[in-house]
């Protein structure tokens, strides 16, 4: 079968035959730099975009339990202020009758405690 002669030239050819007709263009080199320009522009802001959208929305996700969880820690360790610890000195000294210093004294030593239980919580909590 292949010894047959052909009467159709073959696809290559038919390629080279067409090799001396065939001219690019002036401007092909310029205009496909440019669109390779432009596509690598494109491609570079859609990952910056899609970049900036993950880190949004993983902020997003991230930022509600850690605020909560912020929430949990300040009301946890929520300091007293002058104002709760007087308050708790003259209801210690109106109730055991005692002197407004010893109420003061006392009033310190259980917001030590509680402290010290707030702590002990914490370090098992970790542990």
């Amino acid at each position: 079968m292949s010894d047959l002669p052909r009467s159709e030239p073959s696809i290559e050819e038919l390629i080279l035959s067409a090799a001396h007709h065939v001219r690019p263009s002036r401007d092909l080199r310029p205009s496909t730099i440019e669109a390779a320009r432009k596509h690598c522009q494109v491609r570079r802001s859609e990952r910056k975009l899609g970049g900036l959208t993950l880190a949004i929305i993983l902020l997003l996700l991230i930022s509600s339990p850690m605020a909560r969880y912020g929430e949990q820690l300040r009301a946890r360790y929520k300091k007293p202020n002058a104002v709760e610890i007087e308050r708790l000195a003259l209801e210690y000294s109106h109730d055991r009758q005692v002197g407004a210093h010893f109420g003061l004294s006392e009033a310190f030593n259980r917001l030590r405690q509680s402290q010290a239980v707030s702590f002990g919580q914490l370090m098992q909590e970790l542990h």
